[in-house]
């Protein structure tokens, strides 16, 4: 009790963040801070439900403050497509997909983010690029946005999407 109370006082007077930013912590959880307590604050996620963090837990994190005065945010994304797939095919796929969304801007006046071809994984070649958009759009929205229109791009065009798999076989 003791520290969640020194941690609050800690939050209240380094605020490194205020009621309505919306913040991410380290281990993934990201909300919209509805209050701030003596004893913790709550965050409301993409469900109505809210959840109360001891501020000694939001002390000991790491906190992205997606809200903090930004032009854009940015998300990265990371697609695995099959070895066979041509990597200039999929890069002009995923780069037309991300820009025909309405959530999405370029990174800077003209230009959005080029995708890379980073690695050979075991079950593909890994393609990634950084998604820029406004601070109006939620993050789960953009994701789940340019995830579906980088699936339906991919579909269209026949490009593999790997997925690991086990075969199970029986004895005689």
């Amino acid at each position: 009790v003791l520290s969640d109370m020194f941690c609050g006082f800690m939050i209240s007077a380094t605020k490194p963040f205020n009621i309505g930013d919306r913040i991410e912590l380290d281990n993934g959880l990201v909300g919209i801070v509805k209050d701030i307590t003596i004893r913790h604050v709550v965050l409301q996620g993409i469900d109505p439900l809210k959840i109360n963090i001891p501020n000694s837990e939001i002390n000991a994190r790491t906190i992205t403050n997606l809200s903090h005065k930004p032009k854009t945010r940015s998300i990265h994304f990371r697609f695995t497509v099959g070895l066979n797939s041509d990597p200039d095919q999929v890069k002009q796929v995923i780069q037309e997909a991300i820009r025909d969304s309405e959530h999405t801007v370029p990174r800077d006046e003209e230009e959005y983010s080029p995708v890379y071809f980073l690695a050979y994984m075991d079950n593909g070649l890994q393609m990634a690029t950084t998604v820029y958009y406004t601070p109006d759009s939620p993050t789960e929205v953009v994701k789940d946005d340019v995830n579906s229109r980088v699936k339906r791009a991919l579909d269209a065009n026949n490009v593999e999407i790997p997925y690991n798999y086990i075969t199970v076989t029986t004895p005689p």
